[in-house]
């Protein structure tokens, strides 16, 4: 099995990781699995501070509404949470990954959702100090919550897109869900951010 990464989807990881560097950051992948390819083609950044069971609750079941809509709206034929990302430096500073396989037990409630819905998920570490390298995302499929196969991974990481967005700061302008409870006027699907 491989993963393909979009360029929307990992510009908006990695400005989400830009925006927030003493913070952790977490997101939901998007997108649909065809020919033994998952291929995510968006996220949709969710927090960069410890979370409560409803704010995360509440996150997926507005995600999981987006991509009704989106597929309803005939903007595409197969569109679904197809897995989750995190910054994996921050976690094990914190002490928060004890292995390879294991997460943290905040990820969880998130990985355990995403599973119910999806046996083809997958799971981003993204290294912050590596940002721009060919081994800052390690990608897994996950066979259980705390059960992950490491799977190939396709990205095109060092996009001119990309670096111009990181250049011209427009990272300052990516909300996530944390920001939008802060303040409801700001849209933390980014829908302007790599048109």
């Amino acid at each position: 099995m491989e993963v393909s990464l979009s360029e929307k989807a990992f510009g908006k990881m990695a400005m989400h990781s830009l925006k927030y560097p003493k913070c952790p950051v977490d997101g939901i992948l998007l997108g649909y699995e065809e020919d033994q390819v998952i291929k995510v083609i968006d996220v949709i950044p969710l927090f960069h501070s410890p979370r409560l069971y409803e704010s995360i609750t509440l996150a997926l079941l507005f995600v999981e509404e987006y991509c009704i809509e989106t597929v309803q709206k005939g903007l595409l034929n197969k569109f679904q949470l197809i897995g989750y990302y995190y910054d994996e430096e921050f976690n094990q500073l914190q002490g928060a990954l004890n292995t390879e396989s294991q997460v943290d037990t905040r990820c969880s409630l998130i990985l355990e959702k995403i599973l119910q819905n999806n046996d083809a998920a997958v799971f981003v570490r993204m290294k912050r100090d590596q940002l721009f390298t060919r081994d800052c995302l390690t990608v897994s499929k996950m066979k259980s919550k705390q059960q992950f196969e490491n799977v190939s991974l396709s990205v095109c990481s060092n996009s001119p897109n990309i670096l111009r967005a990181v250049k011209d700061m427009q990272y300052f302008h990516l909300y996530d869900f944390e920001d939008h409870l802060l303040n409801p006027n700001l849209n933390w699907f980014n829908p302007n951010i790599f048109k």
